[in-house]
């Protein structure tokens, strides 16, 4: 089984990155005193510099990892600004592609952001009266009002 990589940039989810290893690490057999080791492999930036060699365990590793990069409320608003990005529906060709490129794009971005934010909304109470807000409805609704006016 493949193993993900994670620098700790925005929009990097740690809560994917830490399922997906630990379940690398379990398919694969790695050995508990060698994890920190193969986790120091598949990160990079921030992430390794936070992990460094002298690392005792994978416990404390993780730890350190879910301190810094672990905060829903975070990842929510990057969830939401990248929404705000990917713009008003296309209803003309752009840059030589057509108009049903555009839209089919749009649509597979928006798709895949509004998963992630009903995602975190539903892991975590708090996050789900943002996620779910009236003005964050709202805000998504009036996307689609050139899709369906």
């Amino acid at each position: 089984m493949d193993y993900p990589s994670f620098s700790g940039a925005d929009g990097e989810d740690y809560n994917k990155f830490f399922d997906k290893i630990t379940k690398a690490f379990r398919h694969n057999k790695v050995a508990k005193s060698e994890q920190v080791e193969k986790l120091r492999k598949y990160l990079s930036g921030y992430a390794l510099v936070l992990v460094p060699q002298t690392t005792e365990s994978i416990e404390k590793a993780f730890e350190t990892l879910k301190s810094a990069f672990g905060d829903p409320q975070k990842l929510l608003a990057n969830r939401l600004k990248k929404f705000k990005l990917i713009g008003p529906y296309p209803l003309e060709r752009k840059g030589g592609k057509s108009v049903f490129n555009l839209q089919e794009e749009w649509f597979l971005n928006a798709e895949g952001i509004l998963y992630d934010i009903i995602q975190l909304g539903k892991k975590n109470e708090d996050l789900a009266y943002e996620a779910f807000a009236e003005s964050n409805f709202n805000f998504i609704q009036s996307c689609f009002q050139l899709v369906c006016p």
